[in-house]
């Protein structure tokens, strides 16, 4: 081998070798960056789905023009309600999540009954229907029942 091949041959394996290192040294970084956002799209991405779901809540209760912001005012500050109830939950690890269920149901409830001063009782019994209907569709993504379908 010609000493020009050689050190041609040398500088092609040191760019590979140093092409090696830098993906090498980039590949964890990137990986947690697509983690963190993995991580943060359940609860802090949202924005659209939210939005979504009311336009849904509206054409399914055929709301009125004087229905909406009321109606819209009630489920956006239980959203918030939820989103915070889950933090604290989270941060309070077992026993907060043991907690959070109580706090769902109160909320809820307090929901139900803010919404029946602006809605009729056909609306209110469409609006029940839809949120049954998104909770069995949670439960069936979790793979089962209350408790994410863990075995006992």
């Amino acid at each position: 081998m010609k000493r020009t091949d050689r050190t041609r041959a040398i500088r092609q394996a040191a760019l590979c070798f140093a092409a090696a290192l830098l993906l090498a040294a980039i590949a964890p970084a990137a990986s947690a960056a697509q983690d963190e956002t993995k991580t943060k799209k359940p609860h802090q991405d949202r924005t659209g789905d939210f939005k979504a779901r009311l336009e849904t809540i509206a054409e399914r209760l055929a709301l009125t023009d004087e229905q909406r912001e009321p109606v819209f005012t009630i489920l956006r500050e239980e959203n918030d309600a939820r989103a915070k109830a889950f933090t604290a939950a989270r941060e309070q690890g077992r026993d907060g999540m043991k907690a959070l269920r109580e706090r769902m149901q109160a909320l809820r409830a307090e929901t139900e009954t803010r919404l029946a001063g602006h809605l009729t009782e056909e609306q209110m019994a469409e609006y029940r229907k839809f949120v049954e209907e998104e909770r069995k569709e949670r439960e069936s993504r979790r793979g089962g029942g209350r408790g994410g379908g863990r075995p006992s």
